[in-house]
């Protein structure tokens, strides 16, 4: 059920809707007026603070990532040479030794049975 409305309610109705257009029309008006922002300028301004990580610029932190990840790339560089032509004919004979070796295997098995569960295997 709707209550009726009175004749001052709606008056007073119809001119919350006209101040609320009148508020949102305003608001459209300031932001057609509003001037574009000039990112080109606002980047001038503030290029030294952008690029400011903690007390390192951006570009000294990056030369010393870079520097860390060529000192580790060589530092393993340098280990698989060391072990593939210092140590690689003895590793290589280990390894001969280790795969040609004769080992007998006596694992217990069970007994094998047929379909009538009957030993015919002489196992």
């Amino acid at each position: 059920m709707k209550k009726k409305m009175t004749e001052k309610q709606k008056m007073k109705e119809k001119l919350k809707r006209r101040i609320n257009k009148q508020d949102n029309n305003r608001e459209i008006n300031k932001l057609k007026k509003r001037k574009p922002i000039n990112f080109k300028r606002l980047n001038k301004k503030n290029k030294n603070n952008i690029h400011q990580v903690g007390s390192i610029s951006k570009k000294n932190r990056v030369k010393w990532e870079l520097f860390v990840a060529s000192f580790i790339l060589i530092c393993l560089v340098i280990r698989i040479g060391f072990i593939q032509f210092m140590q690689g004919e003895e590793l290589k004979s280990m390894a001969y030794v280790q795969q040609m070796l004769n080992r007998s295997i006596n694992p217990k098995r069970g007994t094998i049975y047929d379909a009538t569960r009957e030993n015919n295997f002489g196992c």
